[in-house]
């Protein structure tokens, strides 16, 4: 009888230590597969975050060019304005110095 209860015991003793490494080996195992996830959420984040980032850099590229475009044309605007302003100005002058000699 005791020596049934010294098995039993032992047995007992045996299994709950083979749970406690089962226990042991599937947390180690679990922490591995969290690992890997963070490493692949990690990395779509940073890919996710890279192509919003290049998405803004083109979109204000695209902004910068309208804005060039638009200045460019207003300064031809400005320049074809001045020069018409000047060569108005210059009949204008052409006249008064005519109307000077012939006086």
């Amino acid at each position: 009888m005791i020596g049934d209860t010294i098995r039993a015991v032992k047995e007992a003793e045996e299994k709950a230590e083979q749970m406690l490494l089962d226990a042991r080996s599937k947390a180690e195992e679990l922490v591995n597969e969290a690992q890997e996830v963070i490493k692949e959420t990690s990395a779509k984040a940073k890919e996710a975050a890279e192509a919003a980032a290049r998405e803004q850099i083109e979109a204000a590229n695209k902004a910068n060019e309208q804005v060039f475009k638009e200045a460019d044309e207003e300064a031809l605007k400005e320049a074809e304005a001045l020069r018409n302003k000047a060569a108005q100005k210059e009949d204008e002058a052409v006249r008064r110095i005519i109307d000077e000699i012939l006086s």
